[in-house]
């Protein structure tokens, strides 16, 4: 499970469960190198990096 969200002041905001901390890589590795690069990602980024849409 992950959310994103882009808020109106510039924010970015992601949501991720518990259990992101007991895994060795996790959606959030993927995605934090492109959100500090100020890349804005679409659902469409987002499920490209999965097989199926499952990372």
């Amino acid at each position: 499970m992950f959310a994103l969200s882009y808020l109106d002041n510039g924010a970015t905001v992601m949501g991720l469960p518990g259990a992101v901390m007991f895994s060795a890589r996790t959606v959030f590795d993927l995605i934090l190198p492109r959100v500090m690069a100020d890349i804005k990602l679409s659902f469409t980024d987002i499920a490209s990096l999965g097989c199926g849409g499952l990372l």
